[in-house]
């Protein structure tokens, strides 16, 4: 089972809405959040200081299957030539 880093999101309160979860690419964050159940009430609260935490996290592809109903192709797998 071979692992790759990809980069999870995790919102403000994000623990409350089934965050940390990968990013998939070419997607408008926001957008995204709404649609993964993130409320907009909270990203109107937070306006300007709105942020997202990220992080560069190991997993195998078939725990980004099984986990999020994601392939590989579809996240953003970051690059670990720094190790």
């Amino acid at each position: 089972m071979s692992k790759i880093n990809l980069e999870f999101i995790d919102p403000s309160k994000g623990w409350l809405f089934g965050f940390l979860r990968p990013l998939p690419k070419n997607v408008n964050v926001n957008k995204w959040l709404l649609k993964c159940g993130y409320p907009e009430k909270l990203i109107k609260k937070y306006g300007d200081h709105f942020y997202c935490s990220y992080y560069s996290i190991e997993s195998s592809e078939e725990e980004i299957l099984e986990k999020f109903n994601m392939s590989k192709e579809d996240v953003i797998i970051k690059d670990d030539s720094n190790k």
